[in-house]
């Protein structure tokens, strides 16, 4: 996990917060969109 120069790989860091995030109900519900299935209107 861990490369030759001692820093972290930037994917295995991203998998690992989207791991930490998914695991987390609460999180995940305040970051789902609230109106999925309805179309997108940018003039709303």
């Amino acid at each position: 996990m861990v490369e030759r120069s001692g820093v972290l790989n930037p994917g295995l860091v991203t998998i690992a917060a989207l791991v930490l995030i998914s695991g987390n109900r609460a999180l995940t519900k305040v970051n789902t969109p609230a109106c999925i299935g309805r179309p997108f209107v940018p003039d709303r």
